[in-house]
């Protein structure tokens, strides 16, 4: 029976194999020494990325279908470090590209995540998602069902080919993304938890700064008459709905006051030969105003308008209820992607029944400033659900000390697990800058005072003496 029982594992594995993946193609190998080069041009810190392994990066092709059920292939970056530990598999959902080319597995800027983070110990699957990367045609933007589908099957073709090469994996998937990449992530949770949940054990989903209520928060910020900083995100929904609902518009000038009725279809294509900056430049500063305003005006009166209808077929917060441990993650300054997404989200989910959702504020900071520390904050969160190694070795990290309350109150309790002697305290932002000092630190169990002068977000709090050192994460939460 157990012969048997390997047998059909290892046919099925075969077969997966078989039926989804196309084309494996290594494109390198970063030892530590390069991805620290990396870490510092990014500006990272050493306490937020150590890295602890050489990583290999292949480009994976796979099948997966469009969205019209139709077989097609996309590829990913698949990122391994090159150690002897059972690690577990994260999966990174990218933001908004328009550039055939702009995405992980051709080596955009968000591959250096997947680099940073598989050289502290995970597997990183990148999925370019449909239409981008070596996919054929126009990239579906924020279309729920493809997102989840592209990354579903770019995480089961991850497996099947470390299972294939024998390399150590355990069973933990974690998924993560930031802008659309966070709509994608949600989608990505929601299809595996409704239909995926037998083939990947996902323990923790960390949707950051999306656009979960596509149809009413995010619609009302970009059709606003305020200026948008990156209006052709209006024209991108447009014209990948009319790809996937085929109802959106017969022409472009149905909906698009001249000239942009003939700039705009130029830009999509489906050949991918422009790049967002180059598109948001083509574009109105408010967006609304490359439609007619007759669009407008029905758009904004009939609840069941086309587009509409098409939009609320992507929200992500009102059909369903997250199982896995799910943290939200905003900043409340967001110029692109205003935070009240996550909060409807949030508040939906609790109001459901969700028994383990949570959202944090980063802070009062913009699109692109939000970035860093969210992404951050998310691999600390991954941190404390890893698994402990059960084949080979991990490095020993620099130990902990123990702060509470957290988030911090107006007295900070700290905990050290042994005694030092004339330790110094700082404080610091997740880019690293000092933004606090204290001297004098003698015994294993202090109290100071919160310095009061720390906006919301997570920061880092390190005491070192001359012979030891030890960390710590606090949350700023006012």
């Amino acid at each position: 029976m157990k012969r048997y029982s390997i047998l059909f594992v290892l046919l099925f594995i075969i077969n997966l194999i078989q039926a989804q993946i196309q084309n494996i193609e290594h494109l390198n190998t970063y030892s530590i020494i390069d991805i620290v080069g990396i870490a510092n041009q990014l500006g990272v810190p050493n306490f937020v990325i150590a890295p602890e392994f050489e990583v290999d990066v292949y480009r994976i092709t796979y099948e997966t279908p469009d969205p019209h059920g139709n077989m097609t292939i996309a590829t990913g970056a698949l990122c391994i470090p090159l150690g002897d530990c059972d690690f577990p598999l994260a999966s990174y959902q990218h933001g908004t590209v328009a550039g055939k080319f702009d995405v992980p597995s051709y080596g955009s800027g968000e591959l250096n995540l997947g680099i940073l983070i598989a050289s502290v110990g995970y597997h990183m699957a990148l999925p370019d998602y449909l239409g981008l990367g070596g996919s054929p045609g126009l990239h579906p933007y924020v279309h729920a069902a493809s997102e989840a589908s592209a990354s579903v099957d770019m995480i089961l073709s991850s497996k099947a080919y470390l299972a294939q090469e024998n390399i150590p994996i355990n069973d933990q998937v974690m998924i993560l993304g930031y802008s659309q990449g966070g709509h994608s992530t949600m989608a990505l949770q929601k299809e595996i938890e409704t239909n995926y949940s037998d083939q990947i054990n996902l323990v923790l989903s960390l949707p950051m700064s999306g656009p979960y209520d596509i149809s009413g928060v995010q619609t009302e910020f970009i059709l606003s008459d305020d200026p948008y900083p990156t209006p052709g995100y209006l024209p991108y929904v447009l014209f990948a709905y009319d790809l996937v609902y085929e109802n959106m518009f017969d022409e472009p000038s149905d909906i698009f006051v001249a000239p942009y009725d003939t700039i705009l279809p130029p830009l999509f294509d489906g050949t991918g030969s422009f790049s967002m900056g180059e598109i948001n430049a083509m574009c109105p500063s408010v967006p609304k105003t490359m439609l007619k305003p007759e669009v407008v005006d029905s758009f904004a009166t009939d609840p069941n308008h086309r587009f509409r209808v098409a939009l609320r077929d992507n929200d992500l917060y009102n059909d369903w209820v997250p199982q896995t441990e799910t943290r939200i993650y905003y900043c409340m300054g967001d110029d692109q992607v205003n935070y009240q997404n996550s909060i409807l989200a949030l508040n939906t989910f609790i109001d459901a029944g969700a028994p383990n959702v949570q959202a944090f504020d980063n802070g009062n900071l913009d699109h692109g400033q939000c970035f860093g520390p969210t992404v951050f904050a998310g691999k600390f969160a991954m941190d404390a659900v890893k698994s402990a190694c059960t084949t080979g070795t991990t490095s020993v990290a620099i130990p902990s000390m123990k702060v509470y309350p957290n988030p911090i109150e107006d007295i900070i309790n700290i905990q050290l697990p042994e005694l030092i002697q004339d330790g110094t305290l700082s404080i610091y932002t997740i880019t690293g800058k000092e933004i606090y000092q204290q001297k004098g630190f003698s015994g294993s169990h202090f109290q100071i005072e919160n310095p009061n002068l720390l906006s919301n977000g997570m920061y880092f709090l390190k005491l070192k003496s001359i012979e030891k050192e030890f960390q710590a994460r606090i949350l700023v939460q006012n």
